[in-house]
């Protein structure tokens, strides 16, 4: 009889399998709801206990109890880089060593300094982590519990995103469809993508009518969504396992492309964006911004108009490269005769410049 993984072991292994291969048939990639669970079951164990007691329940419950999409979303999006890095300097591992260790061989002096050194630290840094989001936001996250598991128990969910699928295979027969993986984080993302899949932050869009909000900053309660979001957020990310690879330096253009884009097909396959009110504003101030964007666009600075969380102007969202991204892809798709083309040239232009110029973009 083989000998029973332990957790660690469980994730390792985990890590170690190769990716599971898209399949371009909409109906058979998995929608994974099982980490969602597992974090309540943390929670539950922890209840009335210390700070230390719950960091161990979600390590336990939920960072080792994985899903094959975990290990992705811990280093995507539960550790905090610069923390782990100070974390492991002082064990003599420097952040290259770390990465290079992680893809070596099972049974090599490195893949083992990995296993017993790096990998421990990492799954500490991102319990810790989550469990102190968890209790300074603790009434939000509460709130939302019986939502996040209806995403399991539900059917309406699922469904939508099967559609979403369906309509993406209509309109671009090439499109391959990952793993969906529903999980728990840190209020940080909605959504990203791994090696091995779709990872949606559930908690990002999971507020209803009566969630108490007063936890949250400003930004937050402007983007958080609710369940029925969680079709559009899926729809984004799989917008982005399909889009090729551009050429040329790295640019404002290319990110705002890349992300407006996938706002704008994504839109078109589900029937809604992701909750983003950059859009109001944008449309609002379109000339102005135009004339901005078009002086920074061919640089590598992306710092005024993507990821800015809550570090804006009074009054201006963050965010705002999407709602560009989107106008631009949104004209080229309008000008085109054939719909179904012009969804593959969005989704696989490789110099950006070209294809804003063939968009006829002006305000």
């Amino acid at each position: 009889m083989c000998k029973p993984l332990t957790a660690v072991s469980a994730l390792l292994f985990m890590l170690a399998l190769p990716a599971r291969g898209q399949t371009s048939n909409p109906d058979s990639a998995h929608l994974i709801t099982r980490d969602i669970s597992n974090f309540w079951r943390a929670i539950d164990h922890a209840a009335g206990k210390d700070t230390a007691t719950l960091i161990a329940a979600i390590r336990r419950d939920y960072l080792e109890n994985p899903s094959p999409g975990m290990f992705d979303w811990i280093v995507n999006r539960l550790i905090s880089q610069d923390a782990l890095g100070r974390i492991l300097e002082v064990k003599g591992w420097t952040r290259d060593r770390a990465v290079g260790a992680m893809g070596a061989s099972p049974g090599t002096p490195e893949r083992a300094g990995f296993d017993t050194v790096v990998m421990p630290a990492i799954l500490a840094n991102a319990a810790r982590n989550l469990a102190l989001t968890y209790l300074a936001r603790r009434r939000y996250y509460d709130a939302i519990r019986r939502n996040t598991l209806a995403v399991d128990t539900a059917r309406a969910v699922k469904d939508s995103v099967r559609a979403a699928f369906r309509r993406m295979s209509a309109l671009y027969p090439d499109a391959q469809f990952a793993d969906v993986y529903f999980l728990i984080g840190r209020l940080s993302s909605g959504g990203t993508t791994g090696k091995r899949a779709m990872l949606i932050g559930t908690e990002m869009n999971a507020r209803d009518a009566s969630t108490p909000v007063d936890e949250l900053d400003a930004w937050h309660r402007a983007v958080i969504g609710q369940v029925d979001d969680l079709p559009h957020i899926v729809a984004h990310e799989l917008i982005h396992t399909l889009q090729g690879r551009r050429t040329g330096p790295h640019t404002l253009l290319i990110d705002a492309l890349d992300e407006g884009s996938a706002d704008f097909l994504s839109e078109l396959i589900s029937g809604k964006r992701i909750n983003n009110p950059a859009y109001a504003y944008g449309d609002a101030h379109e000339t102005e911004l135009w004339a901005k964007f078009r002086t920074q666009m061919d640089s590598s600075r992306t710092d005024d108009w993507l990821g800015q969380g809550d570090r804006t102007a009074p009054g201006v969202p963050a965010d705002l490269g999407y709602w560009m991204g989107y106008k631009i892809s949104k004209a080229y798709y309008d000008k085109a005769a054939n719909k179904q083309a012009a969804v593959r040239e969005i989704l696989l232009f490789t110099d950006a410049n070209f294809f804003l110029r063939a968009s006829g973009y002006q305000p």
